[in-house]
């Protein structure tokens, strides 16, 4: 058998100049997150905790931006008042006492017997169950139930019973306002003592490196409260870049600094920041630290070529992706500090290749779809809608979770069918006129690539609705994209062009926009190809104006066979970010922009995240695109090797799945590939079953 992880790859070998992240870690989880999970888990209902820590995560930015703060979109609030229960068959319950921990003012009760009312709303319990000798012995239906009703004011009620035949599991259920009983969710025991939905990620000490400018340099970005061991209580700045640290207030801030006391001699922002460098105003620190906070993680992905920059790309997009990592996976860590599910789409992706962390995704997921489309858009965004869809089916693809899609699927499937119903007669999503259609930051004509947004929606819908073998969801999608597939090919492709259209009258300027999105979603055809990659290679189309968008758009020109022109673009756009100093990748970047004008953005001189998750794109792509290692099936049962090395001498990687990692080593015309048991290798035509090494010229 081969091992489930291998001691380390050569991709990690060779990658480790390029190591960004403080904590860097391969061989285990870093750092120690402090769950127990040999425990019997409190429980809670399902999405109760993710909606409670969304909520806070919303309240902590707007405190840390000062209350400006744009989030749109529908979210659900967490029941402050739930009920769980549990069923014994006759006998079990006999005479048994029973220790719990609640969070929330308590009441017992035994067959609907008041047993225990408490008013503390977070203490250790002891209630006495009554036997019931009155039972007959030989009917198990007609035996006892416990339930336990919780009321907190507001956090989410939660409970856990750590012995005895009532332990916390997931035997118990769950309710809460018109709600039916349901199944908990269980979350582990956390060595603090406090119940799950208080506990935040771990901190790490970490000490400046050296000065600039008078400004503490902490070497590369990091997200953290600034500590600062001193007299009286001096006055700081903080930057994600020098002249943001120097900012003397004539310019607008991104923060509202709170310093608090924090020991003797010692003070600290109350809440972490985004920087690298520090600014002490006042009072001269005798030391000064930063307790940066770490979402868990190991570097089980890795990729190394043989043009350094483009390793240094890989593993500061995959440090990019890590910092963006806290309760959900985050658009930055500058502003906002919220799951957005555009960024997601792109997020996920590069984290099944470097972390392959699937909880985060789902915890990500379930909070931004939890409120249901009826409220509105997901985000608040008509394509943010699409992008829930299509990251679903991305997540099932990477990490073949069915439980947690057929958890899921309702609201999946309503969404779809809210959308077909939107549609005119020719399947044609027709927006509200005051409706958000993002796309990109860049102002373009986006109305073919809404449509191909929908499209891409639909597709993924479909493949979801086969998982769950919804017969009649399938049909409907397939009727729709079949429709707006038909009107799309005769009206936004102009074949005189050979160019998808920004409009849908065959004869508007091109869209780069809808020409990549054409080939990512799936609509374009084969003879296409050459048309699309000359308007991506050219300057007919306005340019993307993210890096988010870059990397899909350099997804669909290795796709289309010019992996070079896709390897020198990831070494223009991430690499000139590395030569302007970056540690991690920025939200937008505008190669014509000199000077302290890279780090505006919103018309606002430091409003330009300096590390955010959607920009972390190349820790994707070049194992993806450049190696072509790609799930077919879900979960990674199957997948394919396609290196396209374009003017690479050679190229390594590891990719982490849930079966073993898949190590991929091509140097000399040669490919040796690793393949996890339980996998089968689809390469140059032919099929490999795991476990085993195979080398192919």
């Amino acid at each position: 058998m081969v091992e489930e992880d291998h001691p380390l790859s050569k991709a990690h070998t060779f990658s480790e100049s390029a190591v960004v992240d403080p904590v860097y870690h391969t061989q285990s989880v870093a750092p120690d997150g402090g769950w127990l999970e040999d425990r019997a888990p409190w429980i809670y209902g399902r999405s109760e905790l993710e909606a409670w820590r969304h909520h806070l995560l919303r309240e902590r930015s707007g405190t840390t931006m000062g209350g400006d703060l744009c989030y749109p979109g529908a979210f659900h609030t967490a029941f402050a008042q739930a009920a769980f229960r549990r069923a014994l068959p006759p006998g079990d319950a006999q005479s048994a006492r029973v220790t719990f921990r609640a969070v929330g003012e308590v009441k017992v009760f035994w067959n609907d017997r008041l047993l225990l009312e408490a008013g503390s709303k977070d203490a250790l319990h002891e209630v006495q169950l009554p036997p019931e000798v009155q039972l007959p012995q030989d009917d198990a239906s007609l035996g006892g139930e416990i339930r336990i009703e919780l009321s907190t004011g507001a956090e989410p009620p939660a409970l856990l019973i750590e012995e005895g035949p009532l332990r916390t599991e997931q035997t118990w259920q769950w309710r809460a306002g018109d709600l039916p009983w349901q199944a908990v969710a269980p979350r582990a025991q956390h060595r603090s003592g406090q119940p799950p939905h208080r506990v935040d990620e771990p901190e790490v000490e970490l000490l400046p490196v050296g000065r600039e400018g008078g400004l503490l340099d902490f070497g590369r970005e990091i997200f953290g409260r600034p500590v600062l061991t001193c007299s009286g209580t001096p006055s700081i700045s903080v930057g994600e870049s020098v002249p943001e640290a120097l900012n003397d207030g004539s310019l607008r801030s991104e923060y509202k600094y709170d310093l608090i006391r924090a020991g003797a001699g010692a003070v600290e922002n109350s809440l972490p920041l985004a920087f690298r460098y520090l600014r002490v105003m006042g009072n001269e620190p005798g030391r000064a630290s930063c307790q940066a906070s770490f979402h868990p993680v190991r570097y089980r992905g890795a990729f190394a070529c043989s043009d350094e920059r483009l390793t240094q790309i890989w593993m500061t997009s995959a440090y990019t992706l890590r910092l963006c990592l806290h309760d959900f996976i985050l658009d930055g860590i500058k502003r906002d500090r919220l799951p957005w599910v555009g960024d997601l789409a792109m997020s996920l992706s590069v984290d099944a290749y470097t972390f392959a962390d699937a909880e985060i995704v789902r915890r990500t997921l379930t909070v931004l779809g939890r409120a249901g489309i009826a409220k509105g858009d997901v985000n608040g965004i008509v394509d943010y809608s699409f992008w829930w869809v299509i990251s679903h089916d991305l997540f099932q693809r990477y990490f073949d979770d069915r439980a947690y899609l057929e958890s899921e699927w309702p609201r999946i499937r309503d969404l779809l069918h809210h959308v077909a119903r939107g549609c005119d007669a020719e399947g044609l999503i027709r927006p509200a006129p005051n409706a958000w259609i993002f796309i990109d930051w860049v102002h373009f004509d986006k109305t073919t690539a809404l449509q191909i947004m929908w499209f891409w929606a639909q597709q993924a819908g479909i493949r979801l609705a086969e998982r769950m073998r919804d017969a009649d969801t399938t049909a409907l999608l397939q009727e729709h994209s079949g429709k707006l597939r038909k009107i799309l090919l005769e009206r936004a492709w102009n074949p005189a062009a050979s160019a998808w259209c920004s409009n849908l009258d065959g004869k508007s300027p091109p869209s780069r926009h809808a020409n990549f999105l054409a080939v990512m979603s799936g609509l374009a055809t084969p003879d296409q190809s050459d048309g699309i990659l000359t308007v991506l290679k050219g300057s007919s189309a306005p340019p993307v104006g993210t890096p988010y968008m870059a990397g899909f758009e350099n997804a669909a020109m290795a796709r289309l066979g010019d992996a070079g022109q896709a390897l020198e673009n990831i070494g223009t756009m991430w690499g000139r970010m590395l030569d302007l100093g970056a540690t991690s990748f920025w939200e937008a970047y505008d190669a014509k922009k000199e000077g302290a004008a890279v780090y505006a953005f919103y018309g606002r001189p430091f409003a330009n995240s300096l590390c955010h998750a959607w920009s972390a794109g190349p820790a994707w792509l070049l194992p993806a695109e450049i190696l072509g290692i790609r799930p077919l099936t879900d979960g990674w049962k199957k997948f394919t090797v396609n290196p396209r090395l374009g003017p690479l001498a050679f190229a390594h990687a590891c990719v982490p799945t849930s079966h073993g990692d898949i190590q991929v080593e091509c140097e000399n015309n040669e490919v040796l590939i690793r393949i996890p048991a339980s996998c089968t290798l689809t390469f140059a035509g032919r099929e490999y079953q795991g476990p085993q090494f195979i080398k192919e010229p």
